[in-house]
């Protein structure tokens, strides 16, 4: 194979065990898409048929053929994702911007282009009578893996439909003089296998101001929440606040401050 083939299987790869891990330890089926998540089931069926029909293909010219037509679906993709998205779930549970994704892809499509057209390229015109041999084993594969990796994200949404919730800990009570303010630190941890997302809060009066939390907790994972607190009556702190988090469903989870709000001038 050429090296320009060589870097595109590389690419391939990482995508896919990437992806892979999406749906096999992520919860795949919490985007917030309906779209989504059989793009990319059906992107990972893609990319391992694809993968096998480079490796089968004897032809040069079919298998930049076949990587132009690739790159070119992946990048209208990127722009439809560039128009809604601030990522395209393109590796799996990794972030990364449509706009990269549209300049990867459409560069990977360009150079195919080039070489498809390049005098150098031997082969004439054969990479129009396509292996039927390979091409039935490439379609095979691509329904082998969709089934199964669809099967297999499924059973994983069944399993985790007794979800735990996030847990919420005050790193330390609150002392404040009334009048003042104190920022108040919580850790979030989240026991399951799969990312929850915050997607937003309620706060139990104005003495609450200028929450900050994370919009991601990461499969048993950690993160801090921070809250300004204002000491306006003193004894001992009796509010909350909630968050709510999308997993199997929208949820809600109820964190209490503890601490004592005090007399100015108290120690």
């Amino acid at each position: 194979m050429s090296r320009f083939v060589v870097m595109v299987v590389f690419v391939l790869l990482m995508s896919l065990l990437l992806k892979s891990k999406f749906v096999l330890f992520d919860e795949l089926w919490t985007l917030k898409t309906a779209f989504k998540p059989l793009v990319v089931i059906l992107s990972i069926a893609l990319e391992t048929a694809m993968l096998v029909f480079l490796y089968s293909t004897k032809s040069r010219k079919t298998k930049l053929l076949s990587i132009l037509v690739l790159f070119l679906s992946y990048s209208a993709i990127s722009v439809y994702s560039l128009l809604s998205e601030t990522s395209c779930s393109c590796f799996g549970a990794l972030e990364v911007s449509p706009l990269y994704m549209l300049l990867l892809n459409g560069l990977i499509a360009s150079f195919a282009s080039y070489l498809l057209l390049s005098k150098r390229t031997p082969g004439g015109n054969s990479f129009m009578r396509l292996d039927s041999q390979n091409a039935t084993r490439a379609i095979t594969v691509f329904i082998a893996v969709f089934i199964g990796t669809y099967v297999s994200s499924k059973a994983g949404v069944r399993e985790s439909t007794s979800q735990m919730p996030l847990l919420v800990q005050q790193t330390e009570d609150v002392k404040i003089c009334l009048g003042k303010e104190s920022s108040v630190v919580f850790k979030v941890s989240n026991p399951n296998r799969f990312p929850l997302r915050i997607v937003g809060h309620k706060l139990s009066c104005s003495c609450l101001r200028d929450i900050n939390y994370p919009t991601v907790v990461n499969s048993r994972g950690y993160a801090t929440i921070h809250l300004q607190f204002a000491g306006e009556i003193t004894g001992p702190i009796n509010k909350d606040f909630r968050l709510f988090f999308s997993g199997v469903g929208l949820n809600v989870v109820s964190v209490s401050i503890k601490g004592q709000v005090m007399p100015p001038g108290s120690t």
